[in-house]
């Protein structure tokens, strides 16, 4: 795809996720950063292991290491902070969790309709002959396991994603 111009059919964050707004205006506020949203960039969250936080603030994401493929291989990320808390390690003898919010580009993402685990990637954008830049998974879509999709979901290759702010949190 030459140019965002040519993206008119482009399925664009603010109508994909929208609670991705969300966490933008909370970014905004507190730290004056903006996503760019002509990349289609949006804030989201990602729920990690603690050993794991490290190594992502140094190296960043690495989707090498991921084992999740309900929507192919890649990072997950979401929108609600209750989903990347289920995938953060459990409190540790502090009784904190970590989150990271990151910039994720999803470009030209791909609306899965159903479970991808046999994809190795997005599929081929119709009419450009090169793949989609991301997954998106919306809430209601059937995903093999529980009946329907309940989160929104991204998935996307390491290379789209950078850890912009750890969120420790405590259990009460």
């Amino acid at each position: 795809i030459a140019s965002i111009s040519e993206r008119r059919e482009c399925p664009w964050a603010r109508d994909v996720l929208p609670r991705s707004e969300c966490l933008r205006s909370s970014m905004s506020k507190l730290a004056g950063v903006e996503p760019d949203t002509g990349a289609n960039e949006v804030f989201l969250l990602h729920g990690t292991k603690d050993k794991s936080v490290e190594a992502i603030l140094h190296q960043g994401f690495d989707d090498r290491l991921s084992s999740l493929t309900l929507y192919g291989p890649g990072i997950y990320f979401t929108t609600d902070f209750c989903k990347a808390f289920q995938y953060a390690e459990k409190p540790d003898a502090n009784r904190c969790s970590s989150v990271i919010l990151a910039r994720v580009v999803l470009g030209h993402p791909y609306l899965a309709e159903g479970p991808m685990k046999s994809h190795k990637r997005p599929p081929i954008v119709s009419g450009h002959g090169v793949p989609h830049d991301s997954v998106v998974a919306r809430p209601g879509i059937p995903n093999g396991l529980h009946g329907g999709q309940i989160h929104s979901e991204a998935v996307v290759p390491s290379a789209q994603a950078y850890p912009e702010l750890l969120i420790r949190f405590k259990q009460p």
